[in-house]
């Protein structure tokens, strides 16, 4: 049975979590019982009750309060008031505990650790809960090492009032500022922790119903990011957008929900991306240095078919050299430049791509060991006409086999790492085309007067069949 919430009983977070267990580890939890909890639900004191029907659910919230129970103790109140100076170890995975589960249970949120009237109250207890949503990236630039990301940040917190707040929007900087400190107690600074070009502010909605107030606020930047490349076109990238949350009173605590991955979207044919994460690092007693993390996986076929391939096929034509009399020398290495000329011209087209890195990436090994079989074929072609056709067709074929050989130790490297990605990263983000998802919602609207629902079907249908689908 749910336990019900009654806002005329006197009762905590700390009251309720009492019989949990603590271990934080622990998966066999003991049965709250309603003794404990006072007036929380209108049945019988002796009855062991469960706080939700679903058991792994009901598992989740039990956690989710013990942990909520050590956040809000008197030590954790010293850190925010900077008697703890560098919190670490429990307090820090509390922080970065996904609360969803919680969050949407108000009942087993207490008002008075919601903060009261206005979020930025001095009474101790207060949890914001916060979370980035809408993520979505929408440029990668290599060379420059930026990329371009649209996303959604949003602060909610429990109160004490039932008022209904029909909601505000404000596209100012200075408006959205001045209700993050008023109504959550929270300052958002982007300058310290990473070089942020082209940050604006596009528009930001404060409102709340019943005692749940919350705060959207939308954004888009162009971020620095480091780029590891040595995988090139095998390589997968965490694209980070990094700011701070300052708490302006004692007492308060930002806790994670949803662990941004609430609409996160990809848009971006040539990456895979994958679910986001979110970290809350306590870099001061009310600093909470927060990383949003974006995973992607490169799409690598155009990089096998228009660079592999061609390089591969180029750099196995050496072996043709065995159809030209081992005595024309000439021809022969005339043939094999020719052979090399084309490889540094795809050598040329790959770079400009690339920015300048102090490391070889994969393709630039693969490309460097194809101009050095070249070249050593190119010394034993001249070498045949003196040494005969034997030592032409043993040197020749063995240098083949090591052709051979280097191709499959490169490309199984390339499927561990791919496999091994798709293991750990686990599940993808849905792939959208822009507005694929507005013209879906409208094909499936039924006929009205005045709209034409067929047309936008058509359309529908006609982008599936230009994917493939």
């Amino acid at each position: 049975r749910h336990c019900r919430h009654s806002r005329s009983s006197d009762y905590s977070v700390r009251a309720l979590a009492d019989d949990v267990t603590l271990d934080a580890d622990e998966r066999s939890l003991p049965m709250t019982s309603l003794a404990s909890l006072g007036e929380l639900a209108d049945t019988a004191p002796d009855l062991k009750v469960a706080m939700d029907d679903d058991a792994d659910v009901d598992t989740q919230l039990r956690l989710q309060l013990a942990a909520i129970k050590r956040i809000m103790n008197p030590t954790a109140h010293d850190i925010s008031r900077g008697v703890i100076e560098n919190p670490q170890g429990v307090y820090m995975r509390d922080l970065n505990r996904d609360y969803s589960v919680l969050f949407e249970r108000q009942d087993l949120i207490c008002p008075a650790f919601g903060g009261g009237e206005g979020g930025g109250g001095d009474q101790e207890g207060t949890l914001i809960f916060f979370d980035v949503r809408d993520l979505v990236i929408m440029e990668v630039d290599l060379v420059g090492e930026t990329f371009v990301a649209e996303f959604c940040i949003r602060l909610a917190r429990y109160g004490d009032s039932d008022a209904e707040n029909p909601g505000e929007f404000s596209s100012s900087p200075d408006q959205i500022q001045e209700w993050c400190i008023k109504d959550f107690g929270v300052e958002l600074d982007w300058s310290l922790h990473q070089s942020i070009t082209d940050f604006e502010v596009l528009n930001a909605r404060i409102g709340g119903a019943g005692i749940k107030s919350q705060i959207d606020m939308q954004f888009r930047g162009r971020f620095k990011e480091t780029m590891e490349l040595q995988m090139f076109p095998f390589d997968c990238q965490a694209f980070h957008i990094i700011f701070e949350a300052r708490m302006l009173k004692p007492g308060h605590h930002i806790v994670s929900f949803g662990n941004a991955g609430a609409n996160a979207q990809q848009i971006l044919p040539s990456y895979t991306f994958y679910k986001p994460c979110i970290f809350i690092h306590s870099r001061k007693p009310r600093y909470r240095v927060v990383t949003v993390t974006s995973v992607a996986m490169r799409q690598y076929s155009y990089y096998v078919i228009n660079f592999y391939a061609q390089l591969g096929l180029l750099t196995s034509g050496f072996l043709l050299v065995l159809t030209i009399d081992h005595e024309e020398t000439a021809d022969r290495l005339g043939f094999l430049v020719t052979l090399v000329l084309a490889a540094a011209a795809l050598q040329i087209t790959m770079n400009s791509i690339l920015p300048e890195l102090p490391y070889s990436t994969m393709l630039n090994e693969y490309v460097f060991f194809a101009f050095g079989l070249q070249m050593v074929a190119m010394a034993c072609a001249g070498l045949a006409a003196t040494l005969g056709s034997a030592f032409d067709r043993v040197s020749m074929l063995s240098l083949g086999g090591i052709w051979a050989i280097y191709n499959v130790h490169h490309f199984w490297r390339a499927y561990r790492v791919i496999s091994l990605v798709k293991d750990r990263l686990g599940e993808k983000l849905p792939s959208l085309s822009v507005g694929e998802k507005q013209g879906g919602i409208a094909a499936e609207m039924k006929d009205h007067d005045g709209f034409d629902y067929e047309r936008h079907a058509d359309i529908a249908a006609l982008g599936k069949l230009m994917k493939g689908d």
